[in-house]
């Protein structure tokens, strides 16, 4: 199975798969209402290396429910309250990071509202061609990923659409 599938799998285990929808190199995976289950949609780019999993997801219609989620092939573990840092560097500029709490091969960023470093990642994926990602793991390795950022308009364009996320609407349009 490769790190792709995995990874949709551990991301929707809670769900019933729906429609999936090709944006570019994203997958953006709707998923159905049930009564046991919220609304949830998820949009997923791999890595050039396959070695990593960028997604943005949304698990219910509401405007705050928007977030990231990075999946690593490489355990990356918990230290503390598990929140540390995932450095990562759009196209030619410096340097940046967002603060993730990390658990498993996962690192996620929650509330990511327009105006949060979150959603300013979120935005900069669609005015970007590229990104590097540098995961770390709880003893200090660093794994690095890159991935090409063509399609990030329309796959964002579908969470935001699926969400009802009305703070982000005339952003992505």
């Amino acid at each position: 199975m490769t790190l792709k599938y995995l990874a949709l799998y551990f991301l929707t285990a809670a769900h019933s798969l729906g429609a999936s929808i090709a944006a570019d190199k994203w997958s953006v995976t709707k998923n159905r209402e049930s009564d046991t289950h919220p609304i949830g949609v998820i949009a997923s780019l791999e890595s050039i290396e396959n070695n990593a999993i960028l997604a943005i997801k949304c698990d219910q219609a509401d405007a705050g429910s928007i977030y990231l989620h990075f999946v690593s092939k490489h355990f990356l573990g918990r230290t503390g309250l598990g929140v540390r840092s995932v450095s990562f560097r759009f196209d030619d500029q410096s340097s940046d990071s967002l603060l993730a709490y990390h658990k498993g091969n996962n690192a996620v960023v929650s509330n990511a509202a327009p105006d949060s470093s979150a959603g300013k990642f979120i935005l900069s994926l669609i005015e970007r061609n590229s990104v590097i990602l540098a995961l770390s793991s709880a003893t200090g390795e660093r794994h690095i990923s890159k991935f090409e950022l063509g399609g990030s308009k329309k796959a964002i364009g579908e969470i935001v659409r699926f969400c009802k996320a009305k703070n982000w609407y005339g952003l992505i349009d």
